[in-house]
Protein backbone atom coordinates (compact mmCIF):
# COMPACT_ATOMS: atom_id res chain seq x y z
CA UNK A 1 0.00 0.00 0.00
CA UNK A 2 1.36 3.57 -0.77
CA UNK A 3 2.61 5.42 1.70
CA UNK A 4 0.23 8.55 3.28
CA UNK A 5 1.40 12.14 1.97
CA UNK A 6 1.50 13.22 5.89
CA UNK A 7 3.69 10.25 7.00
CA UNK A 8 5.77 11.57 4.16
CA UNK A 9 5.73 15.02 5.06
CA UNK A 10 6.82 14.04 8.66
CA UNK A 11 9.69 11.99 7.24
CA UNK A 12 10.85 15.17 5.20
CA UNK A 13 10.60 17.41 8.32
CA UNK A 14 12.45 14.86 10.61
CA UNK A 15 9.52 14.61 12.82
CA UNK A 16 8.60 11.13 14.82
CA UNK A 17 4.80 12.73 15.50
CA UNK A 18 2.70 15.08 13.44
CA UNK A 19 -0.56 16.49 14.45
CA UNK A 20 -2.99 18.12 12.26
CA UNK A 21 -6.45 19.64 11.66
CA UNK A 22 -7.82 20.85 8.39
CA UNK A 23 -4.31 20.74 7.15
CA UNK A 24 -3.17 23.43 9.95
CA UNK A 25 -0.05 22.27 12.13
CA UNK A 26 -1.24 21.63 15.56
CA UNK A 27 1.70 19.48 17.20
CA UNK A 28 4.54 18.13 16.05
CA UNK A 29 7.44 16.28 17.63
CA UNK A 30 10.89 15.19 16.65
CA UNK A 31 11.45 13.02 20.09
CA UNK A 32 10.37 9.18 20.34
CA UNK A 33 6.86 9.02 18.84
CA UNK A 34 5.54 7.09 21.67
CA UNK A 35 6.83 9.18 24.89
CA UNK A 36 5.95 12.72 22.26
CA UNK A 37 2.10 10.91 22.27
CA UNK A 38 2.08 9.76 26.03
CA UNK A 39 3.44 13.71 26.89
CA UNK A 40 0.45 15.08 24.45
CA UNK A 41 -2.27 12.70 25.88
CA UNK A 42 -1.44 13.42 29.65
CA UNK A 43 -1.00 17.41 29.07
CA UNK A 44 -3.10 18.76 26.53
CA UNK A 45 -5.74 16.09 24.92
CA UNK A 46 -7.35 18.13 23.46
CA UNK A 47 -4.75 18.79 20.56
CA UNK A 48 -5.39 15.28 19.65
CA UNK A 49 -9.12 15.99 19.05
CA UNK A 50 -10.46 15.43 15.77
CA UNK A 51 -6.82 15.75 14.15
CA UNK A 52 -5.35 14.09 11.96
CA UNK A 53 -1.85 12.11 13.29
CA UNK A 54 1.06 10.27 11.58
CA UNK A 55 3.76 8.05 13.43
CA UNK A 56 6.04 5.78 12.30
CA UNK A 57 4.64 2.82 13.82
CA UNK A 58 1.67 2.27 15.66
CA UNK A 59 1.34 -0.51 18.26
CA UNK A 60 -1.60 -1.15 20.73
CA UNK A 61 -0.23 1.47 23.50
CA UNK A 62 0.05 4.15 21.14
CA UNK A 63 -3.59 3.37 19.40
CA UNK A 64 -5.17 3.16 22.83
CA UNK A 65 -3.38 6.98 23.26
CA UNK A 66 -5.49 7.82 19.73
CA UNK A 67 -8.71 6.31 21.00
CA UNK A 68 -8.40 8.26 24.11
CA UNK A 69 -7.54 11.35 22.17
CA UNK A 70 -10.46 11.15 19.89
CA UNK A 71 -8.45 11.52 16.71
CA UNK A 72 -9.92 11.23 13.10
CA UNK A 73 -7.30 9.66 11.94
CA UNK A 74 -3.93 7.94 12.02
CA UNK A 75 -1.60 7.11 9.17
CA UNK A 76 1.97 5.39 9.60
CA UNK A 77 4.63 3.32 7.53
CA UNK A 78 3.60 0.16 10.05
CA UNK A 79 0.74 -0.62 12.12
CA UNK A 80 0.12 -4.15 14.81
CA UNK A 81 -2.60 -6.02 14.06
CA UNK A 82 -3.57 -5.48 17.62
CA UNK A 83 -3.92 -1.28 16.95
CA UNK A 84 -5.55 -1.56 13.51
CA UNK A 85 -8.60 -3.45 15.19
CA UNK A 86 -8.37 -1.26 18.38
CA UNK A 87 -8.97 1.59 16.03
CA UNK A 88 -11.69 0.06 13.35
CA UNK A 89 -13.59 -1.30 16.61
CA UNK A 90 -13.72 2.56 17.91
CA UNK A 91 -14.50 3.49 14.09
CA UNK A 92 -11.23 5.72 13.78
CA UNK A 93 -9.61 5.95 10.02
CA UNK A 94 -6.50 4.89 9.63
CA UNK A 95 -3.66 4.10 6.30
CA UNK A 96 -0.84 2.08 6.96
CA UNK A 97 2.06 1.02 3.99
CA UNK A 98 2.05 -2.03 6.39
CA UNK A 99 -0.18 -4.04 8.88
CA UNK A 100 1.80 -6.40 10.69
CA UNK A 101 1.80 -9.60 13.67
CA UNK A 102 4.37 -7.62 15.50
CA UNK A 103 6.00 -4.42 15.07
CA UNK A 104 9.87 -4.60 13.68
CA UNK A 105 12.26 -4.50 16.55
CA UNK A 106 13.35 -0.92 16.40
CA UNK A 107 9.87 0.42 17.29
CA UNK A 108 8.70 -2.79 19.09
CA UNK A 109 11.70 -1.82 21.36
CA UNK A 110 10.77 2.19 22.57
CA UNK A 111 6.93 0.59 22.28
CA UNK A 112 7.34 -2.86 24.31
CA UNK A 113 5.99 -1.42 27.70
CA UNK A 114 3.28 0.60 26.50
CA UNK A 115 2.14 -2.14 24.17
CA UNK A 116 2.79 -4.64 27.63
CA UNK A 117 0.36 -2.39 29.67
CA UNK A 118 -2.55 -1.97 26.53
CA UNK A 119 -2.91 -5.69 26.25
CA UNK A 120 -3.39 -6.20 30.26
CA UNK A 121 -5.67 -3.28 30.58
CA UNK A 122 -7.95 -4.65 27.52
CA UNK A 123 -9.49 -1.12 27.59
CA UNK A 124 -7.85 2.12 26.72
CA UNK A 125 -9.78 3.69 29.70
CA UNK A 126 -8.03 0.94 31.61
CA UNK A 127 -4.85 1.78 30.29
CA UNK A 128 -4.94 5.24 30.99
CA UNK A 129 -5.63 4.59 34.86
CA UNK A 130 -2.58 2.17 34.83
CA UNK A 131 -0.58 4.62 33.22
CA UNK A 132 -1.86 7.48 35.68
CA UNK A 133 -0.83 5.27 38.55
CA UNK A 134 2.80 4.62 37.45
CA UNK A 135 3.05 7.95 36.67
CA UNK A 136 2.22 9.37 40.04
CA UNK A 137 3.64 6.38 41.90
Amino acid sequence: MAVDPLVLKMEAEGLNLLVESEGELVFASDGEAIEALRTVSFQSPELLEACDVALPAVGLGAAYFLILGNVDRVVSRVMSQRARAALVEEGIEYKTASCVKALPERYARSMADYDRRARSAITPQAYLVELKRVRDR
